[in-house]
């Protein structure tokens, strides 16, 4: 069944592989894995966020570093990310738990920092 909707999915979107996962955590771990995140690297993520993106970054070996969230929009605040960035950031993701668009225009900026 997944195949079948995996080959689906990837011929939609003019691709050649798709790959489904069971959860978000686990496609989290997946994608963190995918851009070589491991042990000794360090992930930024928002502290207001549900414990499954902390876990991700877990069990990739890494560890998750927890930025302030601004008060008027619950987003990750690109002005923490600034702050903690450094050479072992391997990552950040801002996921919204409250599922509001996060804009990367800064944070993308920050990223390219270290």
């Amino acid at each position: 069944m997944n195949e079948r909707l995996e080959i689906k999915f990837a011929k939609i979107h003019n691709q050649r592989y798709a790959v489904t996962a069971n959860s978000g955590t686990s496609t989290l771990h997946m994608a963190l894995n995918a851009f070589g995140v491991g042990h000794g690297d360090e992930v930024i993520i928002p502290g207001l966020t549900v414990a499954m993106c902390g876990y991700a970054v877990w069990q990739c070996g890494a560890v998750p570093v927890y930025a302030d969230v601004k008060k008027d929009t619950f987003l990750i605040d690109p002005l923490d990310i600034e702050k903690k960035n450094n050479k072992k950031n391997k990552s950040y993701y801002g996921r919204s738990s409250i599922r509001i668009n996060v804009r990367h225009d800064r944070n993308h900026e920050n990223s390219k920092k270290k």
